[in-house]
């Protein structure tokens, strides 16, 4: 299953997945906020492959709504094994020790580079694959990946961008980065170069988890404070979600805004639940 946004759309889109032990419902939101003109993320759900991701484009709007799209459409095809697989589409010296999401992530990369042709096309990505009772997280710029977690919200990815280096290095404070005038400039993406490089982690999921993947147009205006208070005062995740683009276009919605929300719960909390 998968979801390409086009201009101008708000996309939407839920459901349910059973794995393993746990029903997992998602819920995804994305719209194109109040000023730009169309929307440049997109989003990809695929349930058989357990996969999930966010991907806000960059180049103007024609650019970047491409790049976004080619970009998970790209990951799609990988995850399929739609694609042969050769030095040609996977660039990197040995793929024998990388999981099958990093080469889709290469492979991406590979294509936006095929298609922007000496234009300006790049694109941001954060997904997550299950398998078994934990998750693979990746990640390419400055779309983020939380986790809550009994009540608690902790962020599991590093912006690649100007401001968050300057941040780490102790030139500017936190408070900063969200008026540096370089706050949107980005240090890694997908399309920029031959080659990218890609965060990897592995993260265990327990029961009551909830993960979210977002683009920049919710964090750069909801602060973690707020999306933690409004992913716990919920219990409807397709709600939740709502909600959270609600608070990026109240504070003034001046970036395309994605929330795509995980919501893990236990077979058998689901069954206490029933009998009580």
């Amino acid at each position: 299953m998968r979801s390409h946004l086009k201009s101008n759309e708000t996309c939407r889109q839920a459901g349910l997945l059973r794995w393993f032990d746990f029903d997992i419902r998602y819920a995804a939101t994305s719209d194109k906020g109040r000023v730009r003109k169309g929307n440049e993320d997109s989003f990809l759900i695929m349930e058989e492959e357990a996969f999930f991701g966010v991907a806000d484009g960059a180049g103007g709007h024609e650019n970047g709504a491409r790049a976004s799209g080619l970009t998970v459409e790209s990951i799609a095809k990988y995850l399929r094994r739609e694609i042969p697989v050769s030095n040609d589409t996977v660039p990197i010296e040995s793929s024998e020790n990388l999981h099958l999401t990093t080469e889709a992530i290469h492979y991406a990369n590979t294509m936006v580079n095929h298609e922007k042709q000496g234009s300006q096309m790049a694109s941001t990505i954060v997904g997550c694959q299950l398998h078994r009772q934990r998750l693979l997280l990746e990640h390419v710029g400055d779309s983020r990946c939380y986790l809550q977690r009994h009540g608690e919200l902790s962020l599991l990815t590093e912006d690649h961008s100007f401001v968050n280096d300057l941040f780490r290095d102790g030139k500017i404070t936190k408070e900063e980065m969200s008026t540096h005038k370089y706050r949107n400039v980005i240090t890694r993406a997908i399309g920029v170069a031959d080659k990218v490089n890609v965060d990897s982690r592995w993260v265990d999921f327990e029961d009551g988890d909830f993960f979210l993947l977002c683009s920049d147009g919710l964090t750069g205006f909801v602060d973690d404070a707020r999306i933690q208070e409004i992913i716990s005062q919920n219990s409807d995740i397709e709600n939740t979600v709502e909600r959270l683009v609600d608070q990026a276009n109240q504070a003034g919605g001046r970036d395309n805004i994605t929330a795509l929300l995980l919501s893990f719960q236990h077979h058998s909390t689901l069954e206490e639940t029933v009998l009580l």
